[in-house]
């Protein structure tokens, strides 16, 4: 028979933003502690993570974690917990451990697997099998984690040569770790063809290029080529001067890009025959290589409608992230792309029945569940101002940092420990618009960032309308260069490579402010510094307007 535990407040999910949920509520429930009558709340967070690997910062899987020293311990949970740095708003991250969650009364559930939500009764049955239900007034389904379409491998442990990666969590990041570090004991990838050492990388996005770019770093001796489908790098985001730069920077240090390919599968071990290959040749290949786990390559389709065979040691797949949200759809209100529709107070909505099956728009007011269940991090759509409150998910580790702290405040704030919230005075928590309440509300600019080989960029904002780039031409002298998007007359987006610790303040502001450029001519004729000094400084003046208009007429 199962078990049933109770516990006042709920974060469904291990990832990052269940640690800064933990740590925000913990920090906000120690203000009460020393009152009279204070009575502790329960708190758990339920995770598929083993026994003792408690939240992460996952953002550093496709960086430093990848350096072959850590390939050390098949105990992958303690890899992680060594390598990984713990999740903490501050600069104590190493002490956000297992201990941290014990000491401050934290329960932390592993390998649980979450087959059920009850919403009407904040009930989330388990696979342990433990049942779980929010006793008081709330419970937080903060879920971090993204799936990838396509085949999942589960078991860390099976690595080496011939084998397929993902890079979700610290167990794909263990299994990735390994299998660079092995060493072919002779014979090509593709069987005699003398690629042993090729690694193939499908995606052509900021954690294909990030990985690469640690594998030509910490693996001389493995050749990574990155297969995109597009004609040149993140072609939905980067201009052409913008894709230009990256991808020679990425050849530079020994990346191979093919640009206008699909992965259309793995290469099976078990095929064998005459196939093309990546620049036109047509190879025989024979039987995989002893030793070869998985696959021996992968299989693209190009713009002519050719398969191409691409024989590879290993082949790490970087596409296809969807919120995992199926538990709670026919639940809650769902956005148009999955995820779970949360108000500017990461509360969701119950999903109203109707003929169809579909629900409407958000209204919390209205059909908010029984008991209050917020979203944070990827699985949430949140309603964006700077975009006339247009719901927007977010795929990016602060956006999970900071939804979570919110969500956390939220909850804390709207139970019976309401009185120990603490004021909304911090960038990015505004009061609430809906209702002209005291509790916070998310109201951020988004963005996102990437490092590698020696660079770091960051953007902000929405990346849609022209493309200008600033400074480009100085960035041999200066490290820096900037880009921004013109919508409307309006700058609506923001990017950064390098600069100074004001700069990087400096191009947030500009996209929350969203100053006007009266002429993006004007805009390219400027000076990286000097826009972000005085970003009004291409804003034209009604006189200049008018006398423009009346020498004009006196011509006409």
């Amino acid at each position: 028979m199962a078990s049933e535990q109770m516990f006042d407040m709920v974060c469904l999910g291990g990832g990052v933003s269940a640690g800064y949920w933990a740590e925000e509520v913990v920090s906000l429930l120690k203000s009460g502690a020393e009152q009279p009558g204070f009575n502790r709340p329960k708190l758990c967070v339920v995770t598929g993570y083993p026994d003792g690997l408690v939240p992460y910062e996952r953002s550093e899987m496709s960086k430093e974690c990848l350096r072959p020293e850590n390939n050390h311990s098949r105990d992958w949970q303690a890899w992680g917990n060594k390598v990984f740095p713990f999740t903490s708003t501050g600069n104590d991250r190493e002490r956000r451990n297992a201990r941290w969650y014990r000491d401050n009364g934290v329960t932390v559930l592993s390998s649980c697997e979450c087959y059920e939500v009850d919403v009407a009764n904040a009930t989330l049955r388990l696979y342990q099998p433990k049942r779980l239900q929010g006793d008081q007034d709330s419970a937080c389904f903060c879920v971090r984690h993204s799936d990838l379409r396509g085949p999942k491998l589960d078991k860390p442990e099976a690595y080496g040569l011939g084998s397929a990666h993902y890079l979700r969590d610290v167990g794909d990041c263990i299994k990735l770790v390994k299998a660079l570090s092995t060493v072919p004991s002779g014979g090509g990838a593709g069987g005699g063809t003398g690629d042993a050492n090729t690694v193939a990388l499908v995606g052509g996005g900021v954690l294909c290029m990030e990985v690469a770019a640690a594998i030509v770093t910490h693996y001389p001796g493995v050749r990574p080529i990155l297969l995109m489908s597009g004609s040149r790098l993140m072609p939905d985001f980067f201009n052409q001067e913008m894709s230009d730069f990256y991808e020679e920077k990425l050849k530079q240090a020994g990346v191979r890009l093919e640009k206008n390919v699909t992965a259309e599968r793995l290469w099976g071990l078990e095929e064998q025959g005459e196939f093309d290959t990546l620049g036109g040749r047509r190879v025989h290949f024979g039987p995989a290589p002893r030793g070869f786990t998985e696959c021996r390559g992968v299989v693209l389709r190009n713009t002519e409608d050719c398969l191409i065979h691409v024989p590879a040691r290993s082949v790490i797949i970087g596409i296809g992230a969807v919120p995992n949200s199926e538990l709670f759809r026919g639940k809650l209100e769902m956005s148009e792309d999955g995820g779970v529709l949360v108000d500017a107070q990461c509360r969701t909505a119950v999903q109203p029945p109707s003929e169809d099956g579909g629900g409407g728009g958000i209204d919390v007011g209205s059909a908010a569940p029984p008991r209050p269940i917020y979203a944070a991090g990827d699985v949430a759509a949140f309603p964006l101002a700077l975009e006339g409150f247009a719901p927007v998910r977010h795929e990016h580790i602060q956006n999970a940092r900071d939804m979570a702290i919110c969500a956390a405040r939220n909850m804390v704030g709207s139970s019976a420990w309401g009185s120990l919230v603490s004021s909304a005075g911090e960038a990015g928590f505004q009061k609430d618009y809906y209702g002209g309440g005291e509790l916070p509300m998310y109201q951020p600019v988004p963005g996102f960032s990437s490092r590698f080989l020696g660079l770091s960029w960051r953007f902000y904002g929405v990346a849609e309308g022209e493309v200008v780039v600033l400074g480009a031409a100085e960035f041999r002298t200066t490290r820096t260069f900037g880009a921004f998007w013109v919508r409307k007359e309006r700058v609506v987006g923001a990017f950064l490579e390098g600069g100074t610790i004001e700069q990087q303040i400096a191009v947030a502001q500009v996209t929350r402010l969203r100053p006007k450029v009266f002429s993006s001519q004007l805009l390219k004729g400027s000076q990286l510094g000097d826009f972000l000094e005085d970003p009004g400084s291409i804003e034209a003046s009604d006189e200049t307007d008018l006398s423009q208009l009346l020498m004009c007429c006196r011509c006409v």
